[in-house]
């Protein structure tokens, strides 16, 4: 991959009546937006979701080959959405109804049957069902049910007519139902917690090997001098030094003021290129520059050698390819919606580091 085309709409030519439908109702925001399948939590795809909306060094780099911008990178916050998992994130995003490695994290296959829309956040049902949302920062179910069959190309599980509601993913799974955040204090008072549980601005989101309770939210932040996610639970910290690692931590509790007991809770490691991508080739290089993934620590290799800021931030901008002159020669106002559509950004793609 070489960049990101601006183009949302699924590639299927079937006969079913519902999926040309689908198509059409998705040609609206063809050429328009980023696809949806493989930049879900930027700021410029087609669905906007409160819970994952970041405005990347990708969406920098289109209004910057418009030639009409000069764009801040240091200012651009990289989507955690496939940050960092290479090329495998393009192949099927569920493969006979369970999650790759390269999917984990960001996609999903937990029916949700038994938990009803609208149901209220203090529910059993929901707390069980419940996932970590692709953001890493809220809660979410994961939009997976029975009597929403998917076309024959997108069948990602082995029973029939079962498929996510939200069709813009090309029929790939993600946790995006009745989201709950994890950086919402007032989500603390309004809901039961799990013990040792802490909602705040400093939270984020991660799996326990517990399924009687589902994901739990936890204070925590990105140690950029250890490279580090530093994780606490009740005053006790604990780190996430490599992706998917098991943490455990001891909570003493006492019952009816009298009997003291020793809580476990094990919980896991998110992926540290999602959670804490400013470890790993801040602003993704803006699109000056290749993340190098083959070292120990990715830093940026600059494709101005005497560029030698962390994000190659002192570069100048990819000389004006011959679509864009051809735009700024016909007169055309400074409007973005004058681009031609089948332009290619020239910046390197996050997902995809071949």
């Amino acid at each position: 991959m070489t960049g990101a085309k601006l183009d949302t709409a699924v590639v299927f030519l079937g006969h079913d009546l519902n999926v040309i439908m689908v198509i059409a109702i998705l040609r609206a925001c063809n050429h328009a937006h980023y696809r949806q399948r493989f930049y879900y939590a930027e700021s410029q795809s087609a669905i906007f979701a409160e819970e994952a909306n970041y405005f990347s060094a990708l969406t920098l780099a289109f209004f910057e080959d418009t030639g009409w911008y000069v764009p801040n990178y240091r200012a651009a916050k990289a989507s955690p959405f496939g940050h960092g998992v290479g090329c495998d994130f393009v192949k099927d995003c569920i493969v006979n109804g369970n999650v790759p490695d390269y999917s984990k994290g960001f996609f999903c296959n937990k029916i949700r049957d038994n938990v009803s829309t609208g149901v209220r956040k203090n529910d059993y049902m929901w707390y069980v069902f419940s996932l970590l949302n692709p953001s890493l920062t809220h809660k979410a179910l994961c939009d997976l049910r029975r009597g929403f069959p998917p076309p024959t190309d997108f069948q990602y599980f082995p029973e029939v007519g079962v498929g996510p509601s939200v069709v813009e993913l090309e029929w790939c799974p993600v946790a995006l139902d009745e989201v709950m955040s994890c950086q919402d204090p007032n989500m603390e008072q309004d809901n039961p917690t799990i013990p040792g549980e802490e909602f705040g601005p400093e939270s984020r989101c991660f799996e326990t090997t517990a399924d009687a309770h589902g994901p739990m939210c936890l204070r925590s932040f990105c140690n950029e001098r250890a490279r580090t996610l530093d994780v606490t639970m009740n005053g006790n910290t604990l780190i996430c030094d490599e992706d998917f690692k098991t943490l455990t931590f001891s909570l003493s509790q006492i019952f009816s003021g009298l009997l003291e007991t020793t809580l476990y809770i094990s919980i896991e490691c998110p992926r540290l290129a999602a959670a804490c991508p400013s470890l790993f080739c801040p602003s993704n290089c803006a699109g000056k520059g290749i993340c190098n993934y083959e070292l120990s620590e990715p830093i940026c290799e600059c494709f101005d050698k005497n560029d030698t800021t962390v994000g190659c931030y002192n570069s100048e901008p990819v000389p004006a390819t011959e679509a864009m002159m051809n735009i700024n020669n016909s007169g055309a106002g400074p409007s973005v919606m004058t681009v031609v559509p089948q332009i290619w950004l020239l910046t390197v793609a996050d997902n995809c580091r071949c």
